[in-house]
């Protein structure tokens, strides 16, 4: 009697409009984040356990905290691990800064390199994807330490 009960179980979760079978439910981890006005950026991790994320998502706040997904991107083979948003070039607008852990046509060897993105709309446009800045570096941050237009960038040098 079990066993039909488990099987109905099943089936009615397959038959039920709206309802999704247990494997297509997604857990996301949370590798790193960054918050500008109402929009969440966000890298994520949905499978395996590296320090790494999987995608880019930026979520939108509409109405009473409410959150809607605005963008979902496949980030997995830049191995991203660190966000931030900050106006990096003076011009009034916020860009997405991420490091990402890969190689490069110019440099086979995989290391910390910073992409730089704008996001318009619905989609993402690359401002910068360089092969290297500033040697080997373990972390960044994007702030305003000086009185010139902009954010500056902060790098952490591995020396020796």
């Amino acid at each position: 009697m079990r066993i039909i009960c488990i099987l109905l179980l099943a089936v009615l979760i397959m038959v039920v409009p709206g309802m999704e079978p247990f494997e297509s439910v997604k857990q996301e981890t949370i590798i790193d984040y960054a918050k500008e006005g109402g929009r969440v950026y966000a890298l994520i991790k949905q499978k395996g356990s590296s320090g790494y994320g999987d995608y880019l998502v930026i979520d939108q706040q509409v109405g009473n905290a409410k959150e809607q997904r605005i963008l979902e991107k496949n980030f997995m083979q830049l191995k991203p691990w660190k966000i931030e948003v900050a106006d990096i070039d003076g011009d009034h607008q916020k860009e997405i800064l991420i490091a990402v852990h890969k190689t490069t046509h110019f440099d086979v060897e995989e290391k910390n390199r910073l992409f730089i993105f704008n996001f318009a709309g619905e989609r993402l446009y690359k401002k910068w994807t360089g092969s290297q800045i500033a040697g080997v570096w373990n972390d960044f941050a994007a702030q305003d330490i000086v009185s010139i237009v902009g954010d500056e960038l902060i790098f952490i040098e591995q020396i020796g």
